[in-house]
């Protein structure tokens, strides 16, 4: 949790730092603001020497005689909301390596979405995952000061941003932590311990799953030690309202691949298989925290795809909760059957307005957009609009995808209702027409998150491991 505040004047400790980030076409810097001598003078002899025009990428770091240290790092000529996020970014992350707890800002001029997008970057910049180190760690950035004449502006935006950016850190971390600590049951609960009584969280086991007949969603994970779980989280911000949107995320804890054993190479990072179910109780908690007048629900199947005498096999038929009956051509195509029987589920039981289901899916939708762009399928455009229109706002790209239609006949079977994979290419087009089979006449739209899930090298504004993807962009849509 990062402490945020308002401050008047730069008087701050030399652990600390003060972050300027000019455009090139500034003319009036604001280091007219600063009352520390010290400070103002350094500031006066850059501006003078000419060594920084506020080019983008242009980064100084200034040691005045007395008080904090100075970074001013350049945002170039486009005042554009990622331009802003990604320097925020960049300075913050620049400033963890010194071991700097303290940070004061200048918001890029006192309107609320430039507050906003200077702020997630200063937490997008800040995360850090050191639950594992056992060697020394810097501490991290635990405060935050902003130096702004609307105090009031800036604790509305402040009070939102972290509500959000506090969840897209549950994400994170989950994501990046243990497969074995972020079991179905650790997962379950992690989940419980955010129930507040307005958002009510319960967690069935496999005898519940059972009597539901998510036969898709027992059969994956029949190899594992740990048993499946199934959790239903409510929001009922609005209770007079009937509109209710179902949010589903795809919880494999572990994904082996089961029999279809994965390579050594791809089994990397499996334990990130549950990003989209790290993702969906993610933004419940945002929804909690900023009491949204809406009524969501998610609905989260949690197994690991593990190898065992018990596990399901290739060849072999299973009836999912629908009554489809199902070939297993690949056991390592297991996401699409836990999340099949959750749609289901959720379209009789609680009859939704619109499902959304956020999934690592397919590697399909990673090669074809790559690791900062989310595949888009939708049977709704207006739906996909919205999305794509809340991404763009929150910073998190994504493609709309074509829902092909006479690519579902490659998903037939010889000897049951579907098969579970269709040929080798157009995978991840082929999973969401197999995702389409359970949605009926409902609107919807799924998330396929299999490349901006996590990264393997740092990319924009994020670190290595987990981004917390889309969790910004399905509170933005909430919110609106």
């Amino acid at each position: 949790m990062i402490e945020c505040s308002v401050f008047a004047s730069v008087d701050l400790c030399p652990e600390s730092a003060v972050v300027l980030l000019p455009f090139k076409q500034d003319k009036d810097s604001p280091i007219a603001l600063f009352q520390e001598p010290s400070l103002l003078a350094s500031c006066n002899v850059l501006v003078r020497s000419q060594d920084f025009v506020g080019k983008l990428g242009d980064t100084i770091l200034l040691y005045p005689e007395q008080g904090p240290r100075l970074l001013v790092v350049g945002l170039g000529e486009e005042i554009a909301a990622d331009v802003i996020r990604d320097g925020y970014a960049r300075a913050v992350a620049l400033l963890v390596k010194r071991d700097i707890s303290s940070i004061a800002f200048f918001p890029p001029k006192a309107d609320e979405e430039r507050v906003r997008w200077a702020l997630e970057g200063i937490y997008l910049g800040a995360y850090q995952f050191t639950q594992y180190k056992t060697e020394s760690v810097k501490k991290g950035i635990e405060r935050i000061f902003c130096l702004t004449e609307d105090s009031a502006l800036f604790s509305r935006v402040e009070q939102k941003v972290s509500s959000v950016m506090n969840a897209v850190y549950l994400a994170r971390d989950l994501v990046n932590r243990n497969a074995d600590e972020v079991s179905a049951q650790g997962f379950s609960e992690i989940a419980a311990s955010l129930d507040n009584g307005a958002l009510r969280v319960q967690v069935h086991g496999k005898d519940w799953i059972e009597q539901e007949r998510m036969h898709l969603l027992l059969a994956v994970g029949k190899g594992a030690v740990n048993e499946p779980r199934f959790i239903i989280a409510e929001w009922k911000g609005a209770p007079k309202d009937e509109d209710l949107t179902v949010l589903i995320g795809k919880g494999v804890t572990f994904d082996s691949g089961g029999l279809n054993l994965k390579s050594s190479s791809n089994m990397e990072g499996q334990k990130g298989d549950m990003a989209g179910a790290a993702a969906v109780l993610a933004v419940m908690q945002a929804i909690r925290d900023l009491q949204l007048p809406i009524n969501v629900t998610a609905a989260i199947p949690l197994c690991e795809n593990s190898i065992d005498a018990k596990s399901y096999k290739p060849g072999d038929v299973y009836i999912s909760r629908s009554g489809r009956t199902v070939e297993i051509l690949s056991t390592d195509a297991e996401g699409r059957l836990i999340l099949a029987d959750a749609i289901d589920y959720v379209r009789e039981r609680l009859n939704p307005s619109r499902i959304i289901d956020v999934a690592t899916l397919t590697g399909s939708a990673e090669v074809a957009l790559g690791k900062d762009i989310s595949a888009l399928f939708s049977n709704d455009d207006l739906l996909s609009n919205h999305l794509q229109e809340a991404g763009i706002r929150a910073g998190e790209l994504m493609w709309p995808m074509p829902l092909y239609y006479p690519y579902a006949q490659l998903l037939d079977s010889e000897i049951a209702d579907c098969k579970n994979v269709a040929t080798s290419v157009g995978g991840a087009i082929n999973a969401a027409l197999y995702l389409h089979k359970y949605v009926g006449d409902i609107s919807w739209a799924h998330l396929d998150i299999a490349g901006p899930a996590d990264m393997q090298k740092p990319f924009r504004y994020y670190g290595i491991g987990a981004t917390g993807v889309p969790v910004r962009t399905l509170v933005e849509y909430l919110a609106r």
